[in-house]
């Protein structure tokens, strides 16, 4: 009788997760609580930021959780290593003890996860998927604490619908040449209409102009529920 070749079933592979805590037993929390999450697997947990991200390939699609206060520069150390590890998606586990959240610091860093230590396990589950397709998740608690530049815009300043549609894919991360195949439009129409959203809100940046959007409504950050 002949042999039948039978393709293996596609199964999808989790999701490595790297978490870096330097309290011995709050690690051990962290990696039970994401050890609990179908579709993932924690790979290694270490004491800082850099020796967890070693342990990621610079081309895998992969998650760190990373515990800080907002006193450690945690957002510039994420951004430069989102230089290399491209593909390496964060959520940051906030303490308590630190009043205020950089908002433009985290959005620049590429940070998608803002939560509270106080964070359910189903629902730090559900960042971590949302953080894995691209979405923004924020806790409520971390939203109330974001700061702010002085000069943030104090009304919610008049875009036309196609001003609208191209701040929603900013806030998104999409680049102006995605925009303009999202849209159906030319990428030099885009980067006008991006101009016009900068000028209205009187920002410097996509950045600063998709913090202030969400500082007055425009762009949602969606809320990671405790």
């Amino acid at each position: 009788m002949q042999a039948v070749a039978i393709a293996p079933a596609d199964v999808r592979r989790p999701v490595p997760v790297v978490v870096a805590e330097p309290v011995h037993l709050y690690r051990l929390g962290l990696v039970d609580a994401v050890e609990r999450a179908e579709g993932f697997v924690v790979r290694a947990a270490l004491d800082d930021l850099s020796s967890a991200i070693a342990a990621v390939g610079p081309q895998e699609q992969a998650l760190c959780v990373v515990a800080a206060d907002l006193d450690d520069p945690v957002f510039s150390r994420i951004s430069a290593a989102r230089q290399t590890h491209v593909h390496l998606q964060f959520i940051v586990v906030l303490s308590q003890r630190s009043p205020l959240v950089d908002a433009e610091a985290a959005l620049a860093a590429g940070v998608l996860g803002l939560v509270e230590f106080s964070i359910s396990v189903p629902n730090l589950h559900a960042a971590m998927n949302a953080v894995m397709v691209g979405r923004t998740t924020w806790a409520p608690e971390v939203r109330a604490r974001t700061r702010l530049e002085a000069s943030a815009v104090d009304q919610t300043p008049a875009l036309t619908r196609r001003e609208r549609q191209v701040l929603a894919l900013m806030g998104r991360g999409l680049g102006n040449r995605a925009i303009a195949a999202t849209l159906f439009i030319s990428e030099n129409t885009v980067k006008n209409h991006v101009r016009r959203v900068h000028e209205k809100f009187g920002a410097h940046s996509r950045t600063e102009a998709v913090v202030r959007a969400a500082s007055v409504g425009m762009v949602e950050i969606s809320a990671a529920d405790r």
